[in-house]
């Protein structure tokens, strides 16, 4: 049966009675209804308006709602500036958590996953409990952005911060008032410098300038291992020293690379081994979130390699008295490698990925993840950023 209403239903009404939702929630929550499934507070208010109730009324009901009262009540925003260098390169942080929310690969089932690198799919209340989650396990660091995105595989939804970008920044806020650190993803998916290029009067605001005090090219923006020359490499992090010259900045690559070189490249050439390229990198850049994915299939042999498993050569990377580890190479100049990078001394080298996708994908175990962000530390990694346990 249609619905019928006690005022007159014109385009003009629901323009106004959209518009009317839009200030109420400015004025009481402090954010724009995103009007879906899983926040469709603008929608209640307009069926509420359709029913005849008074903006005043409208307002008093919402006034009354938990989030209002916890948007007023809320302490005032945490000043990233108050995290030291040395904190903020302390990374100790996760892509995902296992979290009963919607969306994702088990939506509302115990063994989903949440993350923060889209905050903006969930509902206040559930980014309060996914951050309050983080905070639960001892997360010092967490993901975000970028912030133009299709939505991942289809199971999130879409983001483009050019239509609100004050909005996105609230998102960074956020995870900052939760005592966390933001590490901010910037790089477009498929996009070229100068399309990035148009950007920059968001990210040089003051308030994004602010905000974003660690981060990132992107997610495996090379696009296959080799995917990326040398040359491509120290463009887009030119770029990125540009736009946030006082902020840290990391490297995040694809899987099992071990130097930024390829598309061309030829490191038998003079100037061009691993280590002189490297040497054009780490200049622009304070640390490598780095990406493999041993740890998948830990007990593998390689039939043509040295008959230790893939799980031992993993333990190797991260540790300076093992000859040719990345470690040793960073650190003591093992093979012509840089050590000296943004920080004035040796790359940071992190455990960036190497269980996520397992966990996401397989749903394999959170603790194991856990395990081995702990053990990569343990072993002489300076951050992890896949799982960590204290």
């Amino acid at each position: 049966m249609p619905t019928t209403f006690p005022i007159e239903v014109t385009v003009d009404r629901l323009v106004e009675f959209h518009s009317l939702a839009d200030a109420l929630c400015l004025a009481e929550l402090g954010r724009l209804p995103s009007h879906t499934i899983g926040d469709p507070v603008g929608e209640i208010i307009e069926m509420m308006a359709l029913q005849g109730q008074t903006g005043e009324q409208i307002q008093a009901w919402l006034h009354d709602q938990p989030e209002a009262i916890a948007w007023r009540t809320k302490p005032e925003h945490q000043d990233p500036a108050a995290w030291s260098v040395e904190r903020l390169l302390a990374i100790r942080g996760s892509l995902t958590i296992k979290l009963n929310v919607p969306l994702g690969p088990r939506p509302n089932q115990d063994d989903n996953v949440a993350f923060t690198t889209g905050l903006w799919n969930y509902t206040p209340a559930d980014q309060q409990r996914i951050l309050q989650a983080y905070k639960e396990r001892s997360y010092t660091h967490a993901p975000i952005g970028p912030f133009i995105d299709p939505g991942y595989h289809g199971q999130f939804n879409p983001i483009d911060f050019r239509t609100d970008p004050d909005r996105a920044a609230g998102y960074i806020e956020q995870i900052w008032d939760a005592d966390i650190c933001p590490v901010v993803f910037i790089q477009v998916d498929g996009w070229s410098i100068d399309e990035m290029r148009t950007l920059e009067p968001i990210f040089r605001s003051d308030r994004w300038q602010k905000l974003c005090r660690v981060v990132c090219n992107g997610f495996e923006q090379q696009g296959s291992v080799y995917g990326w020359s040398n040359a491509t490499y120290v463009e887009w992090l030119s770029w990125l020293k540009s736009v946030f010259p006082n902020a840290i900045r990391h490297l995040h690559t694809i899987s099992q690379i071990e130097a930024p070189v390829g598309a061309g490249d030829d490191t038998s050439k003079p100037g061009m081994s691993n280590g002189e390229a490297w040497g054009r990198v780490t200049p622009l850049i304070h640390g490598w979130l780095r990406q493999g994915d041993e740890l998948f299939h830990p007990d593998h042999v390689d039939p043509s390699g040295d008959g230790r498993t893939d799980y031992a050569h993993w333990r190797d990377l991260w540790q300076t008295n093992v000859r040719g580890s990345l470690a040793a190479r960073f650190r003591k100049g093992e093979a012509g490698w840089p050590t000296f990078s943004a920080n004035g001394g040796p790359l940071k080298l992190y455990y960036g990925e190497g269980w996520s996708f397992d966990m996401y994908w397989e749903n394999t175990s959170e603790e194991q993840g856990r395990t081995y962000g702990k053990e990569a530390v343990d072993l002489g990694a300076d951050g992890a950023f896949d799982g960590w346990r204290p």
